[in-house]
């Protein structure tokens, strides 16, 4: 039996070891060579595996990647085939949840206006308004239109009298439409709000006057100790009745 041992192990460069003396060749030592370089690579000095001995990332399968340090209001939205990270800010859209009122500036901290499109109608809103949200009509432009004014039937409450301009104060004139009959006021008139007699200009039509008319009827005195008083009847100051004194 020969004592050599058999090995049949080759390389690119020759078989590891001679057949004949069953010593290592110089392919086994240049195979050996090539282990280390391997080693080399994907080792570091310090026994830690090195960035090139590791695959890059792809969507099936496990890779190495890289560090992206702390960015403020960014997020890691994606990691390249190459294992770099890319970081965002994410928008309103990519948020869940509701804002609490800590979240939201005031108002008045707020650049522009709004537009009506973000305005709900009145008629949606729940609750009511308080005084302090309205400001004074004083500080607003334009007019109002007469859509925006409910009918004065519809409130509730009563006007106060600093609510109400002095008549002075009123531009144009006052329609029938919009004064309430006398028989409909409450309280009474002030000598000091009914302007004096000499002051009205025009005459009173027919129109103003009842539809029976002002009648008044005065006695006369009786001519004799024992005749009797008489009358006279006037109505709208046209003599209607008499009756003689005797």
């Amino acid at each position: 039996m020969s004592s050599k041992p058999i090995v049949s192990v080759t390389t690119p460069t020759g078989p590891i070891v001679d057949p004949q003396s069953g010593q290592p060749t110089f392919a086994f030592t240049k195979w050996l060579q090539g282990i280390g370089n391997t080693i080399n690579l994907a080792f570091t000095a310090q026994g830690t595996l090195s960035g090139n001995s590791i695959p890059t990332p792809t969507a099936d399968t496990l890779g190495g990647v890289t560090t992206a340090g702390p960015a403020t209001s960014e997020w890691i939205n994606q990691i390249d085939a190459t294992g770099t990270p890319h970081l965002s800010q994410p928008a309103f859209s990519d948020i869940s949840g509701t804002a609490i009122a800590a979240q939201v500036p005031a108002l008045s901290a707020l650049n522009g206006s709004v537009t009506p499109s973000q305005v709900p109608a009145l008629s949606q809103l729940n609750g009511a308004v308080t005084p302090v949200q309205v400001p004074p009509l004083s500080s607003l432009l334009g007019a109002v239109t007469p859509v925006q004014v409910p009918p004065l039937s519809d409130l509730l409450g009563a006007v106060t009298p600093g609510q109400v301009p002095a008549l002075s104060a009123l531009n144009g004139s006052v329609t029938a439409t919009q004064v309430p009959l006398l028989s409909a006021l409450r309280g009474s008139v002030t000598a000091a709000q009914v302007p004096a007699l000499s002051a009205l200009s025009g005459q009173i039509t027919e129109a103003q006057l009842p539809a029976a008319g002002i009648t008044v009827t005065i006695t006369t005195a009786k001519l004799t100790t024992a005749g009797t008083n008489g009358s006279m009847t006037f109505t709208n100051g046209i003599l209607t009745g008499q009756v003689q004194a005797t």
